[in-house]
């Protein structure tokens, strides 16, 4: 199978206060950097091919590329039935203070347009 685009999606950005409280050199919860990942948005979404977007923090690029390719080549993570969504994966960066979610999907249709849609969001 050719390799189609992707499109990657943020779900949820989280700050793991607690791990840093715990093993963070000096940690002061009122420092700005304490707040979820400041390179990405919540519903932030890309149509990718090979190369990261410009605009991707090139660490969580460098943690979720595997499973972009996977997507892109034809992989089905859901053959059993873990996510229920078939073409769709859900990975994330490692940062374990502040990881952040996405969701990884193929692009069957090349007339696939962002334009429609809708951030994608995990509650509280």
């Amino acid at each position: 199978m050719a390799r189609t685009k992707a499109r990657v999606t943020v779900i949820k950005k989280m700050a793991n206060m607690k791990t840093r409280e715990l093993y963070a050199a000096n940690f002061d919860p009122e420092n700005p950097r304490t707040t979820p990942c400041q390179f990405l948005e919540d519903g932030q979404n890309w149509i990718v091919e090979s190369q990261a977007p410009a605009d991707f923090c090139h660490w969580a690029w460098a943690d979720i590329h595997a499973d972009i390719v996977m997507i892109q080549c034809g992989g089905n993570p859901d053959g059993k039935g873990y996510i229920g969504i078939p073409n769709t994966m859900i990975s994330c960066c490692c940062d374990g203070f502040n990881p952040v979610v996405f969701k990884i999907e193929r692009v069957v249709d090349e007339t696939d347009d962002l334009s429609d849609e809708q951030p994608a969001s995990v509650p509280e």
